[in-house]
């Protein structure tokens, strides 16, 4: 884990031209969406609360983390950058606190707005996107030279933008297909 300054993160949000770090979308062309069927019934952490079945959200936070592994096995680069797009990196540091622990040996507070480049296959990775998917965190991750952007959210999704996207669709969809026709699905938005 390093840390990247903001005027570097900066400069590397600048040179990813067709994406809006801003908006949070690209500014020409559409995203991928990988998200559970209609079917499939979604609970996401804040349904816990609300009665929802705390075993069906970590059989989905496992599916999620398993996707987002697989993808990350088919990209080319071996780092990448965590950037934040919400002021804090851990909002409630008692949800996440092994990614709290890892922040803090690493002087990386909340008030540190730079990136952070990790290897993609780090501990730290995982504990960032179970933090984003109980609503705890909002980051994503950029493959600089490939200039992909894997953004995870608490609905339960991922959205995946890149230059070339109509590359990484046949990966993206080869990888949902996995979990069988009737558990993940690609949609472009």
């Amino acid at each position: 884990m390093k840390k990247v300054n903001a005027n570097e993160l900066i400069s590397i949000e600048e040179s990813l031209s067709s994406y809006d770090f801003e908006a949070l979308s690209p500014k020409q062309q559409k995203s991928l969406l990988v998200r559970f069927k209609s079917e499939v019934s979604p609970v996401t952490y804040s349904d816990l609360q609300f009665g929802g079945s705390e075993e069906d959200y970590k059989n989905k936070e496992k599916i999620l983390l398993k996707f987002i592994k697989e993808l990350y096995d088919v990209l080319g680069e071996n780092y990448c950058i965590v950037r934040k797009y919400n002021e804090k990196w851990v909002v409630n540091k008692d949800l996440s606190p092994e990614l709290v622990t890892i922040m803090t040996e690493h002087s990386v507070t909340n008030k540190f707005n730079g990136g952070i480049l990790v290897e993609k296959e780090e501990a730290l990775v995982d504990l960032f996107i179970q933090s984003v998917l109980k609503y705890n965190s909002f980051v994503q991750f950029i493959f600089q030279a490939d200039e992909i952007i894997i953004s995870p959210t608490d609905h339960l999704d991922v959205f995946v933008n890149s230059k070339n996207l109509e590359l990484l669709e046949d990966k993206v969809s080869e990888i949902t297909s996995l979990w069988g026709k009737d558990m993940l699905e690609l949609a472009t938005v």
